[in-house]
């Protein structure tokens, strides 16, 4: 059942890489196409643009399953580096007992103070 299931997850990130291969391969022909019409025959292609935005958005898309499947998706870790060795594997935990941190909230003086959705605060730390 295991090995079934990663034939398919594997023919499932192929078929997926394909696709957004394809998709960024027709993008790049359609841009070329309108470049070439546009310098060179003095006409455009009027729906060039929307298509290679939507053909964009589609490999982006699919090409990010398979990139988050492989394991491969760019990650920010300045914060996890600059933190003590115990706390770089994930335990987060001291390094929030390690920060006191005092909230304070000021008493509303009338209901027309009273934030609503839609509307901002301003904030001092």
């Amino acid at each position: 059942m295991k090995d079934t299931l990663s034939r398919g997850a594997k023919a499932l990130i192929a078929g997926l890489q394909f696709a957004a291969g394809a998709m960024l391969a027709a993008s790049v022909a359609i841009n070329f196409a309108n470049i070439i019409g546009r310098y060179f025959l003095s006409v455009s292609l009027s729906w060039a643009e929307e298509a290679m935005l939507f053909l964009m958005i589609g490999c982006v898309f699919l090409g990010a399953g398979t990139v988050g499947w492989a394991g491969r998706h760019i990650r920010m870790d300045v914060v996890v580096s600059l933190l003590p060795p115990e706390n770089a594997t994930g335990n987060y935990v001291k390094v929030v007992q390690r920060i006191p941190v005092k909230i304070v909230l000021d008493a509303i003086p009338s209901e027309k103070t009273v934030l609503r959705p839609g509307m901002n605060v301003d904030a001092t730390v």
